[in-house]
């Protein structure tokens, strides 16, 4: 029988809480900054963030678009998102409209003048090859400081939120719609990682 690994077996993996504070701490200054906040908060797939423009966002955040990988390793817009289910709105919560007048702030005194909510260092559409690159230099300056820190990918933000969200309660068929998954058994099998301290923390409730 052939068999995928699982999330947690490889760079697609949900970080701890320790975990997030310490890379957030060393990504400050980083261009995409915000867009790890961002990602952090909405569960957004790192294709879709990248898609959207300043008018996709208003009380709430319009997914339609993705960011595609292309057959010549190029990268393009697409018009449609990754499968139908994929179209959805997130609400915007208070957190998530600090970061989006944040980034705009940012465009502005960059003078990126395209319309995309997060580009590129150049003003472009910016592609999820830059936003990895940009995550390992992080990850290797913090083990350069003597802090053992395992690699991930930007993906591991999207496992990172939906862990997020199992561990402060909120119901499985509300997550799924949030991450935009056609069943629920997707989202519970790749995306709903238990962190140890959760299993700790919930057996010390059996008396």
């Amino acid at each position: 029988k052939v068999t995928t690994p699982k999330c947690s077996d490889t760079k697609h993996r949900a970080l701890s809480v320790e975990e997030t504070r310490v890379f957030l701490k060393y990504a400050e200054g980083c261009h995409y900054y915000l867009l790890f906040l961002f990602l952090l908060n909405t569960g957004l797939r790192i294709g879709e963030a990248l898609a959207l423009a300043i008018f996709d966002i208003h009380k709430e955040i319009t997914v339609s678009k993705t960011v595609s990988r292309t057959s010549n390793a190029g990268f393009e817009l697409l018009d449609t998102p990754k499968t139908s289910c994929s179209y959805r709105t997130i609400p915007v919560t208070e957190c998530i409209e600090c970061i989006i007048q944040k980034q705009k702030q940012l465009n502005q005194v960059l003078s990126h003048k395209e319309g995309w909510l997060f580009p590129n260092s150049r003003g472009g559409m910016a592609n999820y090859n830059n936003v990895d690159i940009c995550i390992a230099n992080i990850i290797k300056r913090i083990n350069a400081d003597g802090i053992e820190f395992d690699a991930f990918s930007v993906h591991a933000f999207r496992d990172t939120f939906a862990t997020r969200c199992i561990e402060q309660g909120m119901q499985p068929q509300t997550l799924k719609t949030l991450l935009g998954h056609s069943s629920l058994k997707m989202t519970m099998d790749l995306y709903a990682q238990v962190m140890p301290e959760t299993i700790t923390s919930e057996m010390s409730k059996i008396k």
